[in-house]
């Protein structure tokens, strides 16, 4: 596994938009290279996830984000790697939402 350098916002400053709910799913993540890693989605919003472990991937490479059950599948950004794991933005906030909901009912569940 590669090192990846931790980043985070300016002092002071918190970038998030959306708000984020803890989830603890499983995702696929396709690197567009015949790559697909398992991962567990450890929190959600309509803007992106949290993936854990760490996405082998630098800053700014475009993925698909799989999860099982869940149409689409969505495109996503890396935007930072971090001791927890990796954060991807979702290029399509729309259905981002969708799958921010679909989530936070099936963990709400116990699914």
């Amino acid at each position: 596994m590669s090192e990846h350098q931790e980043t985070a916002p300016p002092p002071g400053k918190d970038r998030r938009r959306f708000v984020r709910t803890r989830v603890g799913m499983p995702v696929m993540i396709d690197l567009g290279d015949a790559s697909t890693s398992a991962h567990t989605a450890i929190n959600v919003s309509a803007g992106g996830l949290l993936a854990s472990p760490a996405v082998e991937a630098p800053e700014d490479a475009l993925c698909v984000v799989r999860v099982d059950g869940f149409e689409p599948v969505l495109e996503a950004r890396v935007v930072n790697h971090r001791s927890s794991g990796t954060g991807l933005a979702f290029t399509d906030i729309g259905t981002g939402e969708a799958l921010a909901l679909w989530m936070v009912e099936r963990a709400i569940r116990g699914d």
